[in-house]
């Protein structure tokens, strides 16, 4: 009998929460032009758009973001290095890929689906805290569409917001004491997995909903005379770090476990203060509203205020504004009013969110003093939307509760809320003259004829090396082509591997830039003996559209096989052109243990100090095959202390260097394909405690080379002695 009467409690406002999810993607997608265009052109196609197109298309490939063989050719992307804590983003997009759908199918469906959750999760919070149905579908709409979610149609996980409300929720029920985790072992599981998903929905947002559960703790506590808050808010804290943790636990194994730059995506403190949150920008209108003068007032200061980047989405709407400045009233002046202790609170979490994001506030001040990873604080304008917007439709619910008939009520309700939606919906839905999906069909209708003319040209399994080269992720802009405009080659072909995307400053990236720094015909044999098809010359990323290197390309191997239908990138082929003896381009890169700099950094010809017991050289061999390998180095001991050296994970193949005559090392071995590792192992660890004093170093190594002895396959060819441009050092 309880379970029939919460399920007709429960009902009406799951249909409603429903309804007003779906009325949002619908508004969104008429927006957004796909009453105009299929679903299956991506409402972002530049910028990180294409990032995140890179990502969703391998998931759907690969089973996860992990690792792409596709990208970032020879050696493969791993993603492991970058920090994602976006799990929970990955495994909806996990199974939208489970659809026979295009990459671009699922890009879509995602951001659009990103409204749903918005405005129910909106809704269903502001109903939890006492507000009405009629407000809080109001609310919950305007949410969700807010400029902000349209603004960051490119930041694809940004614009899943939905943990906010979320999070905010969880912080009002720590101020007012009510949360508990021991009523209910059911409830109790449901609330922690909760918790722990809501962590996987970004690093931002979980700093952001600890920001705000903190600050409740503190101030709940205080004002009830209670450690129940503390306490309740130190649970909550604990699990947002399990969840964070769990997520990013490939990026801490990676960067304990792997040579090369220690963090991919570093940040400086000055960035928190590039990109802070500004009050002009919170309260100006949306820089594509439909009304020109509010435009074009808009338009006015980002065309003359300093540094205006993506600060600019931080419009909240004047509904959500109004909101804002009645939350921060009632803090100032009612402080002392019980009844209005809601309103009190909401103003203090804008208070402490606002003074978080702004310039020159607290964020910043982590940033300087502490942590700098956290760059983009005016992202936080989304959760002043939210609590502001909950601060305006509790006014409204306080005045309708005065009215004493239920009808009255009801009908002041939906009289007022009616007019405030359609009002916000004008107010924060952005207009375009033509919408972000009409303006991405065309190139994306251009890229994917271009895909299909380079599939017909390629054979299956081909690799393509892509010049100009150009660093990911977050590299620099090539020309016309953007950071991340390479990447539309992969997006629009199958079964073939790219050279572009490999992860900036490891191992095949190193790779890619000693080949860079190769005489144009040497790094063709050397590409050809590495196993590459093709290269393709991608024309929009040159200023002279690649007429210079198409020329020489063409003087070397002939003219273009290919030249793509919009005539953006010309194809040379190298696999039946170059000479049969090319070998592959060997590289040698210098990891942990080594005093001299950072793991990664360049090896030098000359001497080569050891600190550890257990120093590495990553060799790296492009092909998919073993390949007879002659390495050649000097070895001295500086206290004699006895030093092996294995070579791979198994460690099958075990050299004792201290029985070394003179010193050196020559051996032909068989390098196996991909990335190796050649260890050397003290066997007195404790003499290798002191790594700051080169003149403690326990041995040395001298003229490290590394050389393919033949053309083929190991076992299959006779070697050879190779060439002097076959002993290849590092790169950096």
């Amino acid at each position: 009998m309880n379970s029939i009467r919460w399920t007709f409690r429960v009902l009406p406002d799951f249909l409603v929460a429903i309804g007003v999810g779906l009325l949002s993607a619908l508004v969104a997608a008429v927006a957004m032009g796909y009453s105009q265009v299929p679903l299956t052109i991506p409402s972002g196609y530049d910028g990180d758009g294409l990032f995140y197109g890179m990502l969703i298309k391998g998931v759907a490939e690969n089973g996860w973001y992990l690792f792409n063989p596709n990208l970032g050719a020879p050696f493969g992307l791993d993603m492991s290095s970058f920090p994602m804590a976006d799990d929970s983003h990955f495994t909806l997009l996990k199974l939208l890929s489970l659809a026979p759908e295009s990459w671009a199918s699922s890009y879509t469906l995602f951001y659009l689906f990103s409204f749903v959750t918005a405005a129910v999760s909106a809704y269903s919070v502001m109903r939890n805290i006492g507000i009405n149905r009629a407000f809080a579908s109001c609310g919950g709409l305007l949410f969700s569409l807010q400029a902000y979610h349209f603004i960051r149609g490119a930041h694809l996980f940004l614009a899943s917001y939905f943990c906010i409300p979320i999070f905010f929720w969880l912080a009002f029920k720590v101020h007012q004491a009510t949360a508990d985790f021991k009523s209910n072992w059911l409830l109790t599981a449901l609330l922690i997995a909760m918790v722990i998903a809501i962590s996987g929905c970004g690093i931002y947002y979980a700093i952001f909903g600890c920001i705000l559960i903190a600050f409740s703790a503190v101030s709940g506590s205080i004002e009830k005379l209670t450690w129940r808050p503390l306490l309740t808010s130190a649970i909550l804290g604990i699990l947002i770090l399990i969840g964070v943790s769990i997520n990013l636990t490939p990026y801490f194994l990676a960067n304990q476990t792997r040579d090369g730059a220690s963090s991919v995506a570093a940040r400086s403190p000055q960035e928190s203060e590039f990109l802070g949150l500004r009050l002009t920008q919170l309260a100006l209108p949306s820089p594509a509203h439909p009304n020109r003068f509010l435009n074009g007032i808009s338009k006015y200061y980002d065309d003359h205020a300093p540094n205006v980047n993506e600060n600019w989405s931080a419009s909240i709407g004047i509904v959500a504004l109004i909101g804002f400045v009645l939350s921060l009233s009632a803090l100032l002046f009612l402080f002392n009013r019980p009844k209005f202790r809601p309103l009190i609170f909401f103003g203090s979490l804008n208070l402490i969110a606002f003074a978080f994001g702004t310039i020159g506030g607290v964020g910043a001040i982590i940033a300087w003093t502490a942590f700098p990873m956290i760059r983009g604080w005016n992202r936080i304008s989304i959760v002043i939307a939210f609590v502001s917007l909950c601060g305006l439709f509790w006014v409204l619910q306080h005045i309708s509760n005065g009215i004493r008939s239920r009808k009255l009520q009801t009908a002041f309700s939906i009289c007022v809320s009616v007019p405030i939606g359609l009002f916000g919906m004008w107010d924060e839905v952005p207009y375009w003259e033509m919408p972000m999906a009409v303006r991405n069909q065309a190139p994306f209708q251009q890229d994917e004829e271009s895909g299909k003319a380079l599939m017909r040209a390629l054979p299956s399994n081909a690799s393509v090396y892509q010049m100009p080269y150009i660093q990911f992720p977050e590299g620099a802009v090539g020309f016309r082509e953007g950071g991340y405009g390479l990447a539309k080659r992969f997006l629009h072909t199958r079964g073939i591997s790219w050279s572009y995307g490999a992860m900036r400053e490891r191992e095949g990236d190193n790779w890619i830039k000693a080949l860079e720094a190769l005489p144009l015909r040497t790094r063709i044999e050397k590409l050809a003996g590495s196993g590459f098809t093709a290269i393709l010359v991608e024309r929009n990323a040159f200023s002279d559209s690649g007429r210079e290197l198409e020329s020489q390309l063409s003087n070397q191997v002939g003219p273009p096989t290919q030249i793509c239908p919009d005539q953006s990138c010309a194809l040379f082929r190298i696999d039946q052109s170059t000479p049969l003896h090319s070998t592959p381009f060997l590289l040698a890169i210098r990891g942990q243990g080594f005093g001299e700099s950072q793991a990664g950094a360049v090896l030098p010809t000359d001497s080569l100090s050891m600190f550890d017991t257990d120093a590495r050289i990553l060799l790296l061999n492009p092909l998919k095959d073993p390949v007879l390998t002659r390495l050649r180095f000097k070895f001295e001991s500086r206290d004699g202390t006895p030093i092996s050296a294995t070579l791979g994970e198994d460690e099958r193949v075990n050299w004792s260097l201290s029985s070394l005559s003179n010193g050196q090392f020559d051996e032909v071995i068989e390098l196996p394909a991909g990335i190796s590792a050649l260890k050397f192992r003290f066997s007195s660890p404790s003499k290798s405690n002191v790594r700051s004093d080169l003149r403690a170093s326990i041995s040395t190594l001298k003229d490290f080379s590394i050389s393919a002895e033949t053309h083929r396959l190991a076992g299959r060819d006779k070697p050879n002695q190779g060439t002097p441009e076959d002993q290849i050092f590092t790169a950096k």
